[in-house]
């Protein structure tokens, strides 16, 4: 016979037991009876029910109280309340505690009856709401991998139409210089010059592949080899022995200084003597004679840090962001006619994140650069506990740590006593009832409010304030003092949208002509991010954007578990904040479960909201420039400026000059400017280039859709919505960019 469900009936009252076993066993139902809360909670771990009947007054765990435990174990779990204290209060409160319906002694068979089938249809219709959830979220996610996957191929396409054009054009200068020999239209006493030619082509093409050779090496971790103790001072001897004589015939000074006893690293000794080789050549490479190169390696704070300085020629600003990209080259470097294979400084920045390293550049044009890195000592890395390594569904490799929530204020307190921390916080209670947020200093953990939906404006406002003074100056004089903000500061509880835009900011102000008020800033703060697990409102399209996750650009990242918070660790000075600050323990399998099924369920809560990929922005854009859709806008615009005063990643400023009544002293200051204002591109002529709103409107989408993608190579906009938000007149970038696909879609 089929069983109609499985039901518990928990209650100190023998007869209520026993009554209830006799009336539902009756019907098909099977039953299992306990006495008080503890035994009832023990079989529910043990075996699982459909219905569970509950009563309210029982000695040891109250029915209110293991009604949390109950849920807390199987959320899904239908729990329906007996007590003789029929009061609304207890109903209600009950029913908050998520009873799903309420008897009341003395009831009925048919009550009882009637309460257990509407119960089981309840479970039913639960666990199938849980199955469609659960097949909609993979199948979401097996859209969401798919796209990753079409990128990674674009990637490895692209790498390989490179790779192809790299060892093309030798072999084709190779076999130019043979057919001239073979065809007679070289004479025999300059054939061997020829044929010297084509051989050193040979060579360079041997290098190309033996530099692919050790990148593969150095990418695949199926084929390196194992990590053992290496010392890189030991190391760093025995390279530069072959490098000395070739530095002595060029005019170039050779020097190493190796300070003190350098401890043991983990790692590869081959990966390290590539690591060593290429910057070493490289410095002699493009150092003039006469010019020098000092290599040196010292310990700080249990890592070895490496540093290879020359008196050469200089990477050109411009090209700093590309050093470490496949195949690339300066400008300046490939104007000395110097042959290599661009893959040098790719290798480099491999190896010394296959150690666990980081690497950074200094250079100025014409005078010199320097390549820093650092690489944990073997002390330290057998100190930290090894991280759990997972493929969560959010994507990518994650070194994960657990806080409980309860612990979460003390964590931001002992933050508080060493950095400025600024965090989303509650402003007012809108006539609505909604709260509205802003990032601001905290003054106790407590104001801190993770459950925030978004910001009026972003927490960019911290990196580029509103207004802040550049320097002071003296008219006599003439002589100007910086002024720079240092303060060490966390923004905590960053969406990951903002992440993507503070990344974006970093990148345009160490791009060109740096930005060494922002840069500076930026060094002294630590962000904290908090992951999205639903939309702030309607007006956000990040999943469109490929902002709704964020696998760098932060230190420290939160993720809501229920009870506790998952935290991937992003840098070395995360970890640290984490260690010293944190009762934070390494995630088990439990964890790692979790954290894989909230990721899961948080895919299908997020709408594409763009009818097209948004990475075919810039090729929309290059469509639409004569649009009539630009009037339109340009019509219903105000000029306001909000969407741009909001935007996380707007970064238009102006400057002026103050000075004091007596004209002696002043100050320049910047202060954030808009596109949108009918001055913004006026000039000193009178002239203004975007006199028209609608040319305003149409230089803001395309900034965000095309200049700054080819730019920097990130889109302009990340879809967190606040410009839509701001908008008096709705015009939001998903109205505008579905519109111009409509029109140009074809």
């Amino acid at each position: 016979m089929t069983t109609r469900g499985k039901v518990l009936v928990i209650d100190d009252e023998l007869g209520i037991r026993e009554g209830c076993k006799r009336a539902l066993t009756s019907q098909g139902f099977t039953v299992d009876v306990a006495q008080d809360g503890l035994d009832g909670l023990a079989k529910i771990k043990a075996n699982g029910y459909d219905v569970i009947l509950l009563d309210i007054m029982m000695p040891g765990i109250g029915g209110i109280e293991l009604l949390s435990l109950i849920r807390e174990h199987d959320p899904e779990a239908v729990c329906i309340i007996i007590t003789g204290y029929g009061t609304v209060q207890v109903a209600v409160n009950a029913i908050k505690r998520g009873a799903y319906d309420f008897l009341t002694k003395p009831f009925t068979v048919d009550d009882l009856l009637l309460a257990v089938s509407h119960g089981l249809e309840h479970r039913r219709l639960l666990l199938e709401e849980q199955r469609l959830k659960a097949l909609e979220a993979e199948t979401q996610q097996l859209a969401y991998e798919k796209r990753k996957l079409e990128e990674v191929e674009k990637a490895k396409a692209t790498f390989i139409r490179l790779v192809t054009h790299e060892l093309q054009a030798p072999i084709a200068a190779i076999q130019g210089y043979l057919q001239l020999i073979l065809d007679g239209y070289v004479e025999p006493e300059k054939q061997r010059e020829v044929l010297e030619k084509a051989s050193a082509r040979a060579q360079e093409q041997m290098a190309l592949i033996a530099d692919l050779l050790t990148l593969s090496k150095l990418r695949d971790a199926r084929q390196r080899e194992q990590a053992t103790e290496v010392r890189l001072d030991e190391l760093l001897r025995q390279v530069l022995e072959p490098f000395q004589a070739q530095a002595v015939e060029k005019g170039v000074l050779l020097r190493a200084n190796i300070e003190g006893e350098i401890p043991a690293v983990r790692g590869i000794a081959g990966e390290f003597k590539s690591l060593f080789a290429n910057l070493i050549s490289n410095a002699i490479k493009y150092t003039p004679a006469g010019g020098s190169v000092a290599v040196s390696l010292r310990t700080d704070d249990g890592k070895v840090i490496g540093c290879v300085s020359d008196t050469g020629i200089g990477i050109p600003p411009e090209a700093r962001d590309r050093l470490f990209s496949e195949f690339f080259r300066a400008d300046n470097a490939k104007a000395m006619a110097l042959r290599g294979t661009g893959l040098g400084l790719v290798i480099v920045k491999q190896a010394v994140e296959n150690a666990g390293g980081q690497i950074w550049v200094e250079s100025e044009l014409n005078r010199g650069t320097t390549f820093t890195f650092t690489i944990p000592t073997m002390a330290v890395a057998e100190e930290r506990p090894e991280p759990v390594s997972i493929e969560p569904k959010k994507g990518g490799r994650m070194s994960l740590r657990i806080i409980e929530k309860s612990a979460l204020p003390a964590f931001v307190a002992g933050i508080m006593r060493e950095y400025e921390v600024v965090g989303p916080q509650t402003k007012e209670i809108l006539p609505n009832g909604k709260s509205q947020f802003v990032f601001g200093p905290l003054t106790n953990p407590h104001q801190l409010r993770l459950d925030y939906d978004t910001t009026v404006l972003p927490p960019k406002k911290y990196l580029l304030p509103q207004e802040e003074v550049l320097f002071t100056f003296d008219t006599g004089s003439l002589a100007a003092t910086p002024r720079f903000d240092t303060q060490p500061r966390v923004l905590f509880g960053v969406h990951t949208c903002d992440i993507h835009a503070l990344a974006l900011l970093d990148a345009v102000f160490a791009t060109g002509q740096r930005d060494e008020h922002y840069l500076k800033r930026r060094a002294s703060t630590l962000i904290v991010g908090i992951e999205c697990l639903a939309p702030c409102d309607e007006h956000s399209f990040c999943k469109s954007m490929g902002t709704l996750t964020a696998d760098k650009g932060f230190d420290l990242h939160l993720i809501d578990l229920g009870q506790r918070y998952a935290v991937e660790v992003g840098t070395a000075a995360g970890e640290a904040l984490l260690a010293r600050h944190a009762a934070a323990r390494m995630a088990d399998e439990s964890d790692i479960e979790l954290l894989n099924r909230v990721l899961s369920e948080k895919w299908p809560r997020f709408p594409y909201r763009l009818d097209f990929d948004g990475s075919e922005l810039p090729n929309l854009m290059a469509l639409s420039y004569k649009d009539p859709l630009w009037e339109e806008l340009g019509q219903r615009c105000l000029s306001c400026a909000a969407c741009n005063l909001v935007c996380p990643t707007c970064y238009c400023f102006n400057v002026v000059d103050q000075v004091t009544l007596d004209r002696k002293n002043g100050e320049r200051i910047r202060k954030w400017d808009s596109c949108q204002l009918d001055e913004f591109a006026r000039v000193a002529t009178g002239e203004n280039f975007r006199h028209k709103r609608s040319q305003r409107q149409r230089h803001r989408f395309f900034r965000k859709g095309k200049y700054i993608p080819e730019m920097h190579g990130e889109l302009g906009c990340v879809g967190c919505g606040r410009c839509a938000r701001a908008c008096l007149v709705d015009i939001t970038p998903v109205g505008v960019w579905n519109k111009l696909y409509q029109a140009h879609a074809s």
